[in-house]
């Protein structure tokens, strides 16, 4: 039976143990020095958690573990589907920043076509690098996303919408534009400049709480 495996980095190992451990209601059935992971049976996910000091707190990695090669097969049949498109498609391993970005600065669109996600670090990562993505409605994209102005949005569980979308990017003869337009939605994220408009709407509310 196949198990969907994740991959977090954390910046306190111990305590996220802890945490986790809680969370699951079980303790890691094998931990390192600096690693630990749980492998549950409800949900059925092999749920892993490092304290490496080479990425960013936080960073995911998601992948499927198969049991037997009956399952690896399955797996391999659903590459093999795209036929004559098969060598079209590349599968990496987890890497470093150093050295995935280079791979996105060169890409021509990043598609991002997820179901659920919250302010996704992939899409504020090519964004910054002024790549063209596509992403989907009502997964959080579309509070970075501008439909064709810096991006493209297309909908859930729509093969059709996802397909014309990425057309739509790969054909604009705006990539320059859409790129900047990009870089510039991810510049006005800095902290310093986000955390000045928080700063500052809390203060509007102080102050109108004051005056009533």
């Amino acid at each position: 039976m196949k198990r969907i495996h994740i991959g977090l980095e954390v910046k306190d190992l111990e305590a996220s143990i802890n945490f986790y451990s809680g969370l699951f209601g079980a303790q890691p059935s094998h931990r390192e020095t600096d690693y630990a992971k749980w492998m549950l049976e409800d949900p059925r996910v092999n749920f892993a958690i490092q304290c490496l000091g080479d990425e960013p707190v936080g960073s995911v990695h998601f992948g499927v573990q198969v049991e037997s090669r009956d399952e690896l097969a399955e797996c391999s049949d659903w590459l093999e589907q795209a036929g004559e498109h098969r060598d079209r498609v590349l599968y990496f391993d987890r890497m470093p920043h150093a050295s995935l970005y280079p791979i996105i600065e060169h890409a021509e669109t990043v598609v991002l076509p997820s179901r659920v996600d919250n302010f996704p670090n992939a899409c504020l990562e090519a964004m910054s690098l002024g790549r063209i993505v596509v992403g989907t409605r009502g997964a959080s994209f579309d509070q970075l996303i501008d439909d064709g102005v810096n991006g493209f949005l297309c909908e859930i569980d729509d093969r059709k919408s996802l397909l014309a979308a990425i057309e739509r990017a790969l054909a604009t003869d705006r990539v320059d534009e859409i790129g900047a337009r990009a870089r510039a939605r991810i510049e006005e994220l800095r902290p310093e400049l986000a955390g000045a408009r928080l700063v500052g709407a809390y203060a509007e509310l102080l102050e109108e709480a004051a005056l009533r």
